[in-house]
Order: structure tokens, then sequence, then C-alpha cells
């Protein structure tokens, strides 16, 4: 049985792109991605190659195996490792959970609250750690990059912060929300925790993040 379906659904979240922008990538309607991750259709054979090459994944991967979000990280590294732009680095804030609340409350963030990526590997003004404070699907210790809007255009998710709480939420449930005074953040990207064990710090899973970057570097020039 084909996991197609399945499979785009998968790249549409990591990516952070709605139905109608993975549609316009294509060619395709919004109907058509919807009709493809229902199963209800499968996409022609050379859709099925666009969107294989596109993302860079092989062709067999995309029609039979179940993909992570981890591996589709990991493809996405070394695309962008491949067009030897990783030698330029973007360093923009992160939240995680000792500087929440300096966060929530609108505060300056203390000194030492930035993370380095490479350039054009992330899409965002700010990285967000999903703790404990944030109502989400996501697990702990995801990284979600960022940028803050006045009003939701897009049919994504988006991080919004109000005075009682902060939680995922998607544009249909955001025009059902009648909440006032908050800051809203659409969510460009996500980056799946590298390590599933809890205890492991952030600084510890972002070192091992440049450790598999770096390798993947010396791979490509070597």
């Amino acid at each position: 049985m084909s996991r197609i379906g399945k499979n785009i659904r998968k790249i549409r979240a990591t990516k952070g792109l709605s139905q109608t922008a993975f549609a316009n990538l294509f060619g395709i309607t919004r109907a058509s991605v919807g009709a493809y991750e229902e199963e209800r259709a499968e996409p022609k054979t050379d859709i099925m190659l666009q969107i294989a090459k596109y993302f860079s994944i092989p062709i067999e991967a995309l029609l039979t195996e179940e993909l992570t979000v981890n591996r589709l990280t990991k493809f996405n590294i070394k695309a962008v490792l491949n067009e030897n732009i990783s030698k330029h680095k973007k360093s923009i804030p992160i939240i995680t959970s000792w500087n929440w609340n300096d966060f929530f409350n609108n505060n300056d963030l203390p000194e030492g609250t930035t993370i380095d990526f490479p350039d054009n590997f992330i899409n965002g003004e700010i990285a967000i750690e999903i703790t404990n404070q944030i109502q989400s699907d996501f697990e702990n210790g995801t990284i979600i990059i960022c940028n803050q809007i006045n009003s939701p255009t897009e049919d994504t998710l988006y991080l919004l912060i109000s005075k009682e709480k902060s939680l995922i939420i998607s544009l249909s449930e955001l025009k059902v929300l009648k909440i006032k005074k908050t800051r809203l953040y659409i969510i460009n990207q996500k980056i799946e925790r590298i390590s599933h064990k809890s205890k492991n710090s952030l600084e510890e899973r972002v070192n091992r993040l440049e450790k598999e970057i770096k390798t993947i570097n010396q791979q490509l020039n070597g």
C-alpha cells in the first residue's frame, strides 16, 4: 500500500507549508493535495517525481516508507549544505524554559539567548523550544522557527501568546477563539528534537546538531 498521502502530510507539517502553498509548488490544486492526504487519490507519476526531486527524497521512500520528521530534517540539512551556504551563519534569539518568563511577559531577553544556524537553513526571526508552558501536540524539545505577525493570512499553524495561555493553533481555530491582547507568531519550520532522552539539555542537543552538520559538510566537501 502506498504511503505517499501520509508522507505528503508529514512533509507539509515539517516544512510549514499550507495545502495551497504545497499545491502551488507543483502546479496542482489545493483540493488535489487534500485528496492525496486523505488517500482518496494518488498523484500522477510526474507529480510524484517532482515532489521527490524538490524535497530530495528517494522516490521509493516517498511511496513505500513512512517518513519521519527527523529524516526529512536531515534531507533538508544535506540540501542546504550541498549548495555551499553553510559557511555563513545566522544568529537568532532562542526561547526555552530558562528564559520563557521574560519572553512571555514581553520583557528584554537576557544576554546569551541566541543560537547559530547555517544561513538560509532557517526561515524566521526567533526559535522557540516546545515546553510544558505551551499547549501543543508537538513533543517537548521540538524547536519551532517563527516570525511575529499582526494578523494571520495563511492556512498554517501559529503560536498564540495571550495573558492567560500560550498554544499552537490553526487558522480555523484562531478564527473562533476570542482572545484579546495576543501576540501571534507564524510557524515557518519545525525541527524535531534531536534526542528522545528528555534529560538532555538544549545545549547538548544543539551541540549534537552542530556536530551532525559538520560531519555532513565534511562528507560533501571530501
